[in-house]
């Protein structure tokens, strides 16, 4: 599967590369830090890889739209309090940023740049349970993953930039939830990217 991925990166990327003056791509690759809302564990325990691929198109100097394709992991992590509790998602995700420049024409141009859009995620697979006692759970839980992020870039030249992240789902990603438990599930994580740009 994660060979897949790369290859559909890979013709992501070369098409967004036909270059003309406002457009361009690049590379992310950064880590989850995460939990689930619902399932009674606390805290952003869970870590998890995330890479891709974006390309962006710039309507003005203050707008530009950034859509992407991405492998994340997410989940949830047992704690002192409640033990025995590990979740391990793992994801093809597509989300669509919209890019606002906070300091467009000034000498901190395309140096800051808030980003928010949603996104749809594919499950790959869920894991539950540490090595070696682990199990395929991927059927407890919804096929899709609709969510919702906000953020900031801070490039440091051109090509080279930081990012933050906040995302959570909008629905319940639990079959079960219903029977078993009052809250629904819901991925809440944040995400620390490297970006390398190609244009």
């Amino acid at each position: 599967m994660k060979k897949r991925i790369t290859l559909i990166l890979i013709g992501f990327l070369a098409f967004a590369g036909l270059q003309a003056q406002n457009v361009g791509a690049g590379l992310s690759l950064g880590l989850n830090v995460a939990q689930i809302d619902g399932d009674g564990v606390g805290g952003y325990k869970k870590a998890g890889l995330l890479f891709g691929g974006y390309a962006f198109y710039d309507f003005t100097d203050n707008f530009s739209i950034q859509p992407e394709i991405r492998y994340s992991e997410k989940g949830s992590r047992e704690t002192a309090f409640v033990p025995g509790i590990h979740y391990r998602f793992h994801y093809v995700e597509f989300p669509v940023f919209f890019n606002y420049n906070l300091y467009p024409g000034s000498p901190a141009d395309d140096k800051l740049v808030f980003q928010a859009g949603p996104s749809i995620g594919y499950t790959i697979s869920v894991v539950k349970g540490l090595r070696p006692v682990i199990a395929n759970a991927t059927h407890d839980f919804k096929r899709l993953d609709y969510g919702i992020h906000a953020g900031l870039t801070y490039y440091f030249n051109p090509l080279i930039g930081v990012s933050y992240t906040n995302s959570l789902s909008f629905f319940n990603i639990n079959f079960q939830t219903q029977n078993v438990r009052r809250w629904p599930w819901i991925h809440r994580y944040m995400t620390f990217a490297l970006k390398i740009g190609i244009k």
